[in-house]
């Protein structure tokens, strides 16, 4: 521990910055991006890749072999937000995700009782779990998209260009670009018109 602190010491006095631990697992990251997130790979083979320019807070879990979440340029992801990736997540350039916000791409587990009342027995004795069983499909949050605090995102959902998501919004369905949507289930309030685009 006392060699840890010189190390920090001697960084700090040269203005250098260490690399946190997450950023020994993101596949790929842009230069000018800070990155504070958390990240758990439970497939070794799963991908995550950062955009340049962009601040990335919030936790990752990547489940499966071809589990890939991408986020683009320019894209500022909030403190506590949550991104839960079975499938494929992409998050385009210039896109804002406020603090405690969800996306997933999956279910998780079945809705047939049957087939899931073992997933905690076996997750919890053995560390696995069968991801063929629940639905995921991929999420897209388009270029320029900004999602309000506490927004939730699930399977399938794709969000067209420039989206605003309102506060505390289940989103479940797509919407095409420009849309202000918000509630539970979230709807469409408006379409941004040119001056506002």
């Amino acid at each position: 521990m006392k060699i840890f602190n010189k190390i920090k010491s001697l960084y700090s006095l040269l203005g250098i910055q260490p690399k946190s631990k997450s950023n020994t697992v993101v596949d790929s990251i842009g230069s000018n991006t800070i990155n504070n997130s958390i990240i758990e790979k439970r497939n070794p083979k799963s991908k995550i890749k950062f955009g340049s320019n962009s601040t990335i807070s919030g936790r990752f879990v990547l489940n499966c072999e071809n589990s890939l979440i991408e986020i683009g340029n320019n894209v500022s992801i909030g403190n506590s937000s949550i991104f839960e990736c079975a499938l494929e997540i992409i998050v385009e350039d210039d896109v804002l995700i406020s603090y405690q916000c969800i996306i997933q791409d999956s279910n998780n587990h079945s809705l047939n009782l049957t087939e899931r009342v073992n997933d905690n027995l076996n997750w919890n004795r053995k560390g696995i779990h069968d991801w063929t069983i629940p639905i995921s499909k991929k999420v897209i949050i388009g270029r320029g998209s900004w999602l309000g605090a506490r927004a939730i995102i699930l399977k399938g959902v794709e969000l067209g260009e420039g989206c605003i998501v309102g506060a505390g919004s289940v989103v479940t369905k797509s919407f095409p670009a420009w849309s202000i949507i918000g509630g539970n289930p979230a709807k469409l309030i408006r379409t941004l018109t040119e001056e506002e685009r």
